[in-house]
C-alpha cells in the first residue's frame, strides 16, 4: 500500500466531508442540548431539598456524554450512507482509481477520512461542553482522564459504524441503507446486551427463531454495543469486566470480513 496516497484521499475526504451541511445543523443543535443540559441543572439545583454539590460541573459533563455518545453512532451513519456511495453515483470513484490508486487504498482513506471528521465533532463537542459548563456552574471540573482514554474506542466504535453503512449503502438507495443500519445497529446493541455476559452454558438453551437471530447477530457482527459501554465505562472511570483480548480478536475478524465484502462488492460495480 501507499501510504502517500492514503494520505492523499484521506484528506480530500475530511475537505469534502467538512462541507456537509448536516454537520452545521448537528453542531447547532448540540450548543443547544449543552445549554439546555446547563439550565435544567442550574434549575435542579435550586429546588429546596436537592442537593448538588460543587462537582455539578461534572454532572452536566456526563449527562451530556451519554447524550453526544449516542449521537456519535448516528452521525457516523449518516456520512458512512454518502462516504462511497457519492463518488460511484458522481463517477469520482472511477477517477481516484485511475491515478492509480488500489481500491484497499481508497477504501481506508475514505473510511477512516471520515471517522475522524466524527470524531472530532465529539471532541470539540466534548471540550465546548466542558467550557460552558465550568463556567456557568463558578465552579472546578474535575476531569477524569478516562473521558479522553474513552476516545480510542469511541474511534474504533465510529470506524466500525462507518464501514458497515457503506458496505449496506452499496446495496441500497440513501434513505434505505440509512434506516436498514440505524435498526440493525440497535439489534446488535441489543443481541450484545442480552448475550454478552452469559456463559457458553447458557447461550444456546431454549433456542427460538428470535433467539436464534440474536445470537447470529452477536457472534458474526461486531460487538457494538459492548465497545459503547467499553467507552462508556472507561469514560466514567469504571472497571471493565469484558475480555479485553477477546473483544479484540472478535472485532478484527467480524471487521476484516466486512472489509473484504467492501472490497469484493466494489469489484462487481466496476465490472
Amino acid at each position: 500500500m501507499n501510504w502517500n496516497k492514503i494520505y492523499v484521499i484521506l484528506e480530500n475526504t475530511m475537505a469534502k466531508e467538512w462541507r456537509n451541511r448536516f454537520l452545521i445543523f448537528l453542531f447547532i443543535l448540540t450548543v443547544a442540548v449543552i445549554l439546555l443540559v446547563n439550565v435544567v441543572m442550574d434549575y435542579i439545583g435550586q429546588i429546596p431539598g436537592i442537593l448538588l454539590d460543587a462537582t455539578l460541573a461534572n454532572k452536566k459533563l456526563y449527562i451530556f456524554y451519554y447524550i453526544i455518545n449516542s449521537w456519535n453512532i448516528f452521525l457516523a451513519i449518516i456520512m458512512g450512507v454518502n462516504c462511497v456511495k457519492s463518488d460511484l453515483n458522481e463517477g469520482v470513484y472511477g477517477q481516484i482509481l485511475s491515478f492509480p490508486v488500489k481500491r484497499i487504498e481508497y477504501l481506508l482513506s475514505r473510511i477512516f477520512g471520515t471517522s475522524i471528521i466524527v470524531l472530532l465533532y465529539y471532541l470539540l463537542s466534548i471540550l465546548l461542553a466542558l467550557s460552558v459548563f465550568a463556567f456557568s456552574s463558578e465552579g472546578q471540573v474535575f476531569i477524569d482522564p478516562g473521558l479522553f482514554l474513552s476516545l480510542a474506542p469511541n474511534f474504533i466504535l465510529i470506524v466500525t459504524s462507518v464501514t458497515l453503512t457503506v458496505l449496506i449503502s452499496l446495496f441500497l438507495p440513501k434513505i434505505s441503507a440509512l434506516i436498514t443500519t440505524f435498526v440493525l445497529v440497535l439489534l446488535i446493541s441489543s443481541s450484545n446486551s442480552s448475550y454478552g455476559d452469559l456463559g457458553t452454558e447458557y447461550l444456546f438453551n431454549d433456542l427460538s427463531f428470535f433467539k436464534s437471530v440474536g445470537l447470529m447477530l452477536h457472534f458474526i457482527l461486531p460487538h457494538i454495543g459492548i465497545i459503547n459501554g467499553m467507552a462508556t465505562d472507561i469514560a466514567m472511570g469504571r472497571d471493565l469486566y469484558v475480555s479485553i483480548g477477546w473483544e479484540i480478536l472478535h472485532l478484527g475478524l467480524t471487521l476484516g470480513a466486512i472489509f473484504v465484502l467492501l472490497l469484493l462488492a466494489l469489484r462487481k460495480r466496476e465490472t
